[in-house]
């Protein structure tokens, strides 16, 4: 489970909604780009290999070129 979100946006929103799957869900693979910096290749494939893509869709989401890597990424791959 990967979560694509605007941190200028939606952090808050997106820490309580991590939290909530980790606690629901303590053995899957739970990812945010905000727990570690990564480069972009690698940030890519964690999205390509995520079955489920949850995107908090905010104002400042399609400005932000990260997110919308992300969106294409999960798109392409056949994320849910």
């Amino acid at each position: 489970l990967f979560f694509s979100y605007s941190k200028i946006d939606t952090v808050a929103e997106t820490g309580i909604f991590y939290e909530k799957a980790m606690a629901k869900f303590p053995t899957h693979k739970i990812f945010r780009d905000a727990d570690t910096h990564f480069e972009l290749d690698k940030l890519l494939n964690i999205v390509r290999d995520s079955n489920n893509v949850v995107i908090l869709l905010s104002y400042n989401y399609a400005r932000r070129p990260y997110t919308l890597l992300e969106l294409v990424t999960s798109l392409r791959a056949g994320a849910n």
